[in-house]
């Protein structure tokens, strides 16, 4: 029995056949490719204009956000260089918790932390005790104060052994600033100029005289008449004896 086979026509037409496939699929798959780049690049391109968007509000906003700098700045404690904080804030921190009846049992401060002008010192609380209306109040407290920046972070709370307590830590991070510090009993350098009423003025020939100031003294009054007549009188009679 012959055996059946393709033509050579049949076979260049399936060269051809497959050689177009083999185009085909390489050109959907650059496509793929080429629009799988256009996506990435055009999520960049609208992410960059974003940022340059943003950038642009805040360099407007640069006289908002320097005045609302200063008056931060006003209201953070000012420390003088080198010297020591640590007690301050862990007595500060240990008035508050009192007052608010919460009992701080273990705490211990950590190193100070330089960020540009401001400085942060942490104080770990490794165990406080009370209940959850004193830590509510205490946590109020801390956020409120007008002599001290502090804020409260990483806090953890659980049931106590007391009925009605809770246990837990927290971080308290304090901020503040080092600097020249003018002291209270500072007295300010006497200026030459005279300030109205601070001392009184000389004395005045009209006012040793009894006259308002400003008012020219009276010259002294002559004789009354008839006293000037009998002194004449009298020394006429001498003359005569």
């Amino acid at each position: 029995m012959k055996e059946e086979g393709l033509s050579l026509r049949d076979r260049a037409l399936m060269m051809i056949l497959g050689v177009v496939v083999l185009y085909v699929a390489a050109g959907l798959a650059w496509i793929m490719s080429v629009q799988h780049k256009w996506t990435v690049s055009l999520k960049k391109y609208r992410d960059t204009v974003k940022k340059y968007d943003r950038e642009n509000d805040l360099i407007a906003q640069t006289d908002r956000w320097n005045m609302e700098y200063i008056s931060e700045k006003e209201k953070m404690p000012m420390f003088p260089e080198g010297e020591d904080v640590d007690t301050h804030w862990m007595n500060l921190m240990d008035n508050l918790a009192t007052t608010n009846y919460i009992a701080i049992t273990r705490r211990q401060y950590g190193k100070e932390v330089s960020k540009g002008d401001v400085f942060e010192l942490p104080v770990e609380v490794s165990g406080w005790e009370g209940s959850l209306e004193g830590l509510v109040k205490f946590l109020w407290d801390v956020q409120s104060n007008e002599q001290s920046m502090m804020d409260i972070s990483a806090i953890t709370m659980r049931p106590s052994q007391k009925k009605g307590f809770l246990k837990g830590t927290f971080t308290l991070t304090c901020a503040y600033m080092r600097g020249d510090v003018q002291q209270d009993g500072d007295e300010e350098e006497p200026s030459g100029e005279q300030q109205p009423g601070d001392s009184a003025a000389p004395a005045t020939a009209a006012e040793d005289m009894g006259t308002d100031e400003g008012e020219p003294a009276q010259e002294p009054s002559e004789p009354a008449g008839g006293e000037g007549q009998s002194i004449e009188k009298a020394a006429d009679t001498a003359a005569e004896k």
